[in-house]
């Protein structure tokens, strides 16, 4: 197995460090797939590295429709809660595959504040897109009054 270096491009956590790990597979695909189902799914490109040189970039993530992200995110807290809580094997199949709706408040917080930071850093991109528009445009009206046109 190869050793590839798997990164969200531009995406930081909490503490400022880019989103990355090392991931041991055979294709860069299939370490795409392992990054993603270890750290979770951002709107974010995915660089796979092998070296300098040898690098691949996946998107397929970010096309899934809204109810998959709503899935996704509430099959990782059904996760998270059958880790934390030990339940026996009658309780887990009961509780596994809850809905929106059924999930405790404080869960139902912690996913309305995923999809919230999802929109936030689409908007954040979106915002800086613009400014860098705006300021060209102000540069372009600023030479033309200088020039006297």
């Amino acid at each position: 197995m190869k050793k590839f270096n798997c990164q969200y491009r531009g995406l930081r956590d909490d503490s400022g460090n880019f989103i990355s790990m090392s991931v041991e597979a055979e294709t860069p695909k299939e370490a795409y797939e392992k990054f993603i189902e270890t750290v979770g799914v951002y709107p974010k490109e995915v660089v796979v590295g092998e070296g300098i040189l040898h690098t691949k970039i996946f998107d397929n993530h970010k096309w899934k429709s809204e109810t998959d992200k709503k899935e996704d995110i509430i099959k990782k807290i059904n996760k998270n809660n059958e880790e934390k809580n030990n339940l026996s094997s009658e309780e887990k199949i009961s509780g596994y595959n809850k809905t929106y709706e059924q999930l405790p408040t404080d869960e139902k917080m912690l996913f309305q504040l995923e999809m919230m930071r999802e929109e936030v850093s689409e908007v954040r991109s979106k915002l800086s897109n613009l400014k860098w528009l705006l300021f060209a445009i102000a540069i372009m009206i600023y030479a033309t009054f200088r020039m006297g046109i």
